[in-house]
Protein backbone atom coordinates (compact mmCIF):
# COMPACT_ATOMS: atom_id res chain seq x y z
CA UNK A 1 0.00 0.00 0.00
CA UNK A 2 2.38 2.60 0.55
CA UNK A 3 4.35 2.07 -2.71
CA UNK A 4 0.95 2.60 -4.38
CA UNK A 5 0.80 5.92 -2.27
CA UNK A 6 4.22 7.42 -3.03
CA UNK A 7 3.43 5.70 -7.03
CA UNK A 8 0.76 8.24 -6.85
CA UNK A 9 2.28 11.31 -5.35
CA UNK A 10 5.24 10.89 -8.09
CA UNK A 11 2.06 10.48 -10.44
CA UNK A 12 0.38 14.17 -9.25
CA UNK A 13 3.28 15.78 -8.71
CA UNK A 14 4.37 15.05 -12.78
CA UNK A 15 0.97 16.75 -13.38
CA UNK A 16 1.59 19.77 -11.80
CA UNK A 17 4.94 20.40 -12.96
CA UNK A 18 3.52 20.21 -16.22
CA UNK A 19 1.63 23.26 -15.47
CA UNK A 20 4.32 25.56 -16.97
CA UNK A 21 4.46 26.82 -20.70
CA UNK A 22 7.13 27.49 -23.01
CA UNK A 23 7.28 30.43 -25.40
CA UNK A 24 9.71 29.70 -28.15
CA UNK A 25 11.72 32.36 -30.22
CA UNK A 26 10.30 35.44 -29.21
CA UNK A 27 11.83 38.89 -28.53
CA UNK A 28 11.52 40.94 -25.71
CA UNK A 29 9.17 44.02 -26.88
CA UNK A 30 9.39 45.54 -23.26
CA UNK A 31 11.35 45.40 -20.95
CA UNK A 32 9.73 47.16 -16.98
CA UNK A 33 12.37 47.42 -14.45
CA UNK A 34 10.84 48.09 -11.32
CA UNK A 35 12.33 49.57 -8.13
CA UNK A 36 11.72 47.52 -4.51
CA UNK A 37 9.92 50.37 -2.74
CA UNK A 38 7.14 49.95 -4.75
CA UNK A 39 6.66 47.00 -6.60
CA UNK A 40 7.72 43.19 -5.86
CA UNK A 41 8.73 42.19 -9.56
CA UNK A 42 10.12 42.94 -12.98
CA UNK A 43 7.88 42.42 -15.97
CA UNK A 44 8.46 41.70 -19.33
CA UNK A 45 6.42 41.74 -22.46
CA UNK A 46 7.05 39.23 -25.20
CA UNK A 47 6.19 39.36 -29.50
CA UNK A 48 4.53 35.87 -28.84
CA UNK A 49 1.23 35.34 -27.03
CA UNK A 50 1.14 33.80 -23.59
CA UNK A 51 -1.32 32.47 -21.23
CA UNK A 52 -4.39 34.76 -21.59
CA UNK A 53 -4.21 35.09 -17.55
CA UNK A 54 -0.92 37.35 -17.41
CA UNK A 55 -2.23 40.33 -18.95
CA UNK A 56 0.29 40.25 -21.52
CA UNK A 57 3.10 40.08 -19.29
CA UNK A 58 5.46 38.17 -17.92
CA UNK A 59 7.36 39.11 -14.08
CA UNK A 60 10.89 37.95 -13.28
CA UNK A 61 11.45 38.38 -9.22
CA UNK A 62 13.68 40.45 -7.49
CA UNK A 63 15.99 37.61 -6.11
CA UNK A 64 16.63 35.83 -9.62
CA UNK A 65 19.03 38.57 -10.79
CA UNK A 66 20.30 36.22 -13.71
CA UNK A 67 16.78 36.18 -15.39
CA UNK A 68 17.29 39.53 -15.07
CA UNK A 69 20.34 40.04 -16.63
CA UNK A 70 19.98 38.00 -19.35
CA UNK A 71 16.30 39.47 -20.35
CA UNK A 72 18.00 43.13 -20.25
CA UNK A 73 20.71 41.78 -22.30
CA UNK A 74 18.64 40.13 -24.71
CA UNK A 75 15.99 42.70 -25.06
CA UNK A 76 18.68 45.59 -25.94
CA UNK A 77 20.40 42.91 -28.35
CA UNK A 78 17.25 41.90 -30.07
CA UNK A 79 18.09 38.59 -29.78
CA UNK A 80 15.14 35.89 -29.62
CA UNK A 81 14.46 33.87 -26.51
CA UNK A 82 12.91 30.71 -25.66
CA UNK A 83 11.04 31.41 -21.82
CA UNK A 84 9.62 29.19 -19.61
CA UNK A 85 6.88 30.57 -17.37
CA UNK A 86 4.42 29.30 -14.47
CA UNK A 87 0.75 30.87 -15.52
CA UNK A 88 -0.31 30.42 -11.36
CA UNK A 89 3.52 31.67 -10.30
CA UNK A 90 1.85 33.73 -7.09
CA UNK A 91 0.64 37.47 -7.19
CA UNK A 92 3.56 40.57 -7.88
CA UNK A 93 2.84 43.67 -8.28
CA UNK A 94 4.53 46.27 -10.36
CA UNK A 95 3.67 49.57 -9.37
CA UNK A 96 1.85 51.33 -12.32
CA UNK A 97 1.17 48.17 -13.77
CA UNK A 98 -0.86 46.28 -11.32
CA UNK A 99 -0.57 42.69 -10.06
CA UNK A 100 0.86 39.96 -12.16
CA UNK A 101 1.04 35.82 -11.67
CA UNK A 102 2.67 34.43 -14.54
CA UNK A 103 6.32 33.85 -13.29
CA UNK A 104 9.34 33.75 -15.36
CA UNK A 105 11.54 30.44 -14.48
CA UNK A 106 14.20 30.44 -17.59
CA UNK A 107 14.88 32.13 -20.04
CA UNK A 108 17.28 30.45 -22.75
Amino acid sequence: MRELLLCFSLFVASFSASADETVTDALIVRFYAQGVAESSAHLIATSKTVDASCNGRLYIDFPDKALFTVALAKHIAGTPVDIIYRPAGGDRNAFGHGTFHCRVLSIF
